[in-house]
C-alpha cells in the first residue's frame, strides 16, 4: 500500500509539475493544437521501458497485461470498448482518472464533481459487471507485442 502511495505521488507531482494536469492542455491534444501532452507521456513511457528492462533483466519479469474480454466481439473488446470510452470522456471534460485527482486537489474548474461521478460510475460498474460480461469460456492468453513480434524489450528499447 505505502508503494502505491508513493508512486501515486510521484505521478501526481508530475503531472503537476508538467502542466499535464491542466485541462486546456488535454483538450488542446486532442483538438491537435498542442502536443505537450505527448510529448510529456512519450518522455514517461521511455523511460518507464527503460526501468522495466533493467528490472526484467535482473529479476523475476513483470508479466503483460492479459486482453481484457467481455466476450462480446473477441479477446480485446473490453480493450478497445474501454479504451474508446476513456479517449471521449477525455476529450469532453480535460481530465482523466489520473489528472482528476490532481485537479480535484487543486481546485479546478468542477474536478471535485468530476471526481464524484467518476467514483459514482465506478461503483455501478461494479455492481452491473457481473450481468454485462460473459464469463470466459477459456483461459485468457497472456500475449505481449514483444510475444508476437518475437523481439525483446532490450532490442525493442536499443535497436541491438
Amino acid at each position: 500500500m505505502a508503494t502505491s502511495l508513493l508512486t501515486g505521488a510521484i505521478f501526481g507531482t508530475g503531472l503537476t509539475l508538467s502542466g499535464v494536469a491542466n485541462p486546456q492542455v488535454i483538450k488542446n491534444q486532442f483538438r491537435l493544437s498542442d502536443f505537450h501532452m505527448l510529448a510529456t507521456f512519450l518522455t514517461a513511457s521511455a523511460t518507464s521501458a527503460t526501468i522495466f528492462t533493467l528490472y526484467n533483466s535482473k529479476t523475476t519479469k513483470i508479466p503483460a497485461r492479459s486482453a481484457s474480454s467481455h466476450g462480446w466481439l473477441g479477446p480485446y473488446d473490453g480493450n478497445i470498448i474501454g479504451g474508446a470510452m476513456l479517449g471521449l470522456g477525455i476529450s469532453l471534460t480535460g481530465a482523466c482518472p489520473g489528472t482528476v485527482l490532481v485537479q480535484a486537489t487543486a481546485g479546478i474548474g468542477a474536478s471535485r464533481l468530476l471526481a464524484c461521478a467518476s467514483l459514482l460510475a465506478g461503483v455501478i460498474w461494479v455492481r452491473c459487471k457481473p450481468y454485462v460480461v460473459k464469463p470466459p469460456t477459456s483461459r485468457a492468453q497472456n500475449t505481449s507485442v514483444m510475444d508476437v513480434s518475437g523481439l525483446s524489450a532490450g532490442k525493442v528499447l536499443t535497436g541491438d
